[in-house]
């Protein structure tokens, strides 16, 4: 693997870090924005890694995560929950001024938590 896509792994367990240390102190908001910038870094190494080159001219990332299920590289399709929380990421960055849904109970959060988790262990089993 080369050293930008292990330093892109090493940003992405120090924000589920982050998001680990803000689910602890109940601060759901930071937990999402941390959440979304994990999806943002992995769908960025395995675009990376299928094209052997950074792509800056590309589809929605929501059609992204879809075509990587679809085609296998992702055992899940984390489209749907990426459109949520980027939907979310604008309540957790801009509070009341986001127009977007309330950021939800602790139980949800810690699923999504899971979701990252599980996202950067497929996204390094791919990219190793």
């Amino acid at each position: 693997m080369s050293n930008k896509l292990e330093r892109q792994f090493t940003l992405a367990e120090e924000k589920m870090s982050y998001a680990e240390m803000f689910m602890d102190r109940g601060n759901y908001a930071e937990v999402i924005h941390f959440i979304w910038t994990i999806f943002e870094i992995c769908i960025n190494i395995i675009k990376e890694k299928a094209n052997n080159k950074s792509l800056y001219d590309h589809k929605p990332k929501i059609a992204v995560f879809r075509t990587y299920y679809e085609i296998g590289i992702l055992k899940q399709d984390y489209s749907s929950l990426y459109n949520t929380l980027n939907l979310l990421r604008l309540r957790a960055d801009f509070g009341e001024y986001g127009l977007a849904p309330k950021i939800p109970e602790k139980d949800i959060v810690q699923g999504y938590l899971q979701n990252a988790r599980e996202l950067i262990g497929e996204t390094r089993k791919y990219a190793c």
